[in-house]
């Protein structure tokens, strides 16, 4: 996997972005929440999701419905990144899991309407 570098000097949300992925271990799956512009930011920004999708660490963007949160009524964005997402099988306690092979793949749903 390719090293992810912060380059973005006007936005701090790639930096916690990047921060986030560098504490993801091989198993990990994270999820945050951020304002939709992070999806359009050009310059930087945009070198820094393209080298996220490169990297095969997202798993879906979902773009929540406005006014889910008192402080603000802007419509938000839930991202969620994987660190594995080859097929494999989980052993828990109770239950195997299956997981599919989802590389090359996103998963990307508008929730707004």
């Amino acid at each position: 996997m390719g090293r992810l570098r912060n380059t973005a000097t006007s936005n701090a949300n790639y930096a916690w972005i990047l921060n986030i992925v560098s504490k993801l271990s091989q198993n990990d799956v994270a999820g945050f929440i951020l304002a939709n512009g992070a999806l359009s930011d050009g310059g930087e920004e945009y070198k820094i999701r393209k080298q996220l999708i490169e990297n095969n660490l997202v798993e879906a963007i979902v773009i929540l419905p406005r006014s889910m949160f008192y402080t603000t009524d802007i419509s938000v964005t839930l991202w969620i990144l994987n660190h594995n997402k080859t097929e494999r099988a989980v052993e828990l306690a109770d239950e195997t899991r299956n997981y599919r092979n989802r590389e090359e793949e996103i998963l990307f749903m508008d929730l707004r309407q």
